[in-house]
């Protein structure tokens, strides 16, 4: 969510919370003001129907003593029926010759009006006051002078003060809830950041160290000095690249932004000689490799195509078992930048599932994020690895340039 999106939560848009202007202790006085406000009002109550008035007049008198404290109830979460109380505590008042209610009802609907902050509701305040300071001129024998002032500087001071209090509280509500955003942005970049080392990890550390255990399998199974030597060359040179790997990414971490600078800390590496690399390993282990390029690998995606072949080449090593038939064809097709890469399941490795675990699955991230997508399923007998990325217009004119 963004700083806009946050802000649009304040209370200009509806907030009905105010009472957690001061947090437990603002909603216990709210809780006090209501109940001493409806007390007040009952108690008016009881002493208008003791009195010998009209009986009209004291229907009028019972509604216009409900009214406020009905309307500081309502004030806080629905301020258009407070402002609806109000305007019926005017009319009524003007009937029965009785305004002290109405302007108890005017300070609460300026009051809901002012901390909210809302222009529609300040205004309808704001004309329901100034209609009741003209009945008062009309209806009554309140002298005009008495209205300027007496009346107007006390609704004046009122407003000016809710006001304050309201901008106050929207700039520390908007400040508290852009300060909790920021926060869930931190963790999230940050979790975004630990997701992404996983993924860097993986790749240049944990798919060199699983051709470890097949070699490391085949020569305990090698019957000559010479094959022994190949076998423990092949682990040391996984364990090399493993190293150099897991140094680069060591490098990565101590830079200030080590995401934006993996790209930089990985060598870049053409087409032909990822399956070259590719087909080495593989047939170091006794698999049959075929290979086929017939396209050019733009730069931007050589760095990606060496990872799904590494990634590939890796799952092979880890769940193909003894020796099988591995094809690796990277080609075009139309606009988008093919990877096949197909084994033969040979049943004698470990179980395959369809997901290929946290390196297929970062790949898949990495081919979505390009506006690609790579799958992995069985097919019959073979298992298939299959990539496509987009290639932007001009890959055509500099493949054939």
């Amino acid at each position: 969510m963004s700083t806009s999106q946050a802000s649009d939560s304040s209370p200009r848009r509806g907030d009905s919370r105010l009472i957690s202007l001061f947090g437990r202790w603002g909603r216990l006085l709210v809780a006090l003001a209501a109940g001493w406000a409806l007390l007040g009002g009952l108690d008016d109550v009881r002493r208008v129907w003791l009195s010998d008035r009209p009986l009209d007049r004291q229907v009028a008198e019972t509604i216009l003593n409900l009214a406020w404290p009905v309307a500081l109830l309502v004030a806080l979460r629905w301020p258009w029926i407070t402002l609806g109380i109000y305007a019926g505590a005017i009319v009524i008042g003007v009937e029965a010759h009785y305004y002290i209610p109405a302007f108890l009802c005017g300070v609460i609907a300026l009051a809901a009006s002012l901390l909210r902050g809302r222009r529609s509701l300040v205004i309808v305040a704001l004309g329901e006051t100034l209609a009741l300071l003209v009945c008062l001129v009309v209806f009554t024998e309140t002298p005009f002078s008495f209205i300027l002032w007496m009346y107007l500087p006390f609704f004046a001071v009122v407003a000016l003060g809710l006001w304050l209090i309201g901008a106050l509280y929207r700039r520390h509500h908007e400040a508290v809830t852009h300060t909790e955003q920021l926060e869930r942005d931190v963790r999230a970049l940050r979790a975004h950041e630990r997701h992404q080392l996983a993924r860097e990890l993986h790749d240049v550390v944990s798919r060199e160290l699983v051709a470890v255990q097949p070699h490391a399998r085949l020569l305990r199974e090698a019957a000559d000095g010479a094959e022994r030597e190949r076998q423990l060359s092949a682990i040391q040179e996984a364990a090399r690249r493993a190293q150099d790997g897991l140094d680069s990414l060591v490098i990565v971490l101590e830079s200030e932004d080590a995401i934006a600078r993996s790209a930089l800390t990985s060598a870049t590496v053409s087409a032909h000689e990822s399956l070259a690399r590719c087909a080495e390993r593989l047939e170091g282990l006794g698999h049959h490799v075929t290979t086929t390029l017939t396209t050019q690998v733009p730069p931007h995606l050589a760095a990606t195509v060496d990872r799904i072949l590494g990634e590939a080449t890796a799952n092979i090593v880890a769940h193909g078992g003894g020796a099988s038939a591995c094809t690796f064809v990277v080609r075009r097709e139309a606009d988008s930048l093919l990877i096949d890469v197909t084994n033969e399941l040979t049943g004698t490795g470990p179980t395959r599932t369809a997901s290929l675990g946290t390196g297929t699955a970062g790949l898949s991230e990495r081919a979505t994020a390009l506006g690609g997508r790579l799958t992995s399923r069985a097919e019959g007998s073979l298992w298939r690895l299959h990539a496509e990325l987009p290639l932007p217009p001009d890959a055509e004119a500099s493949e054939q340039g």
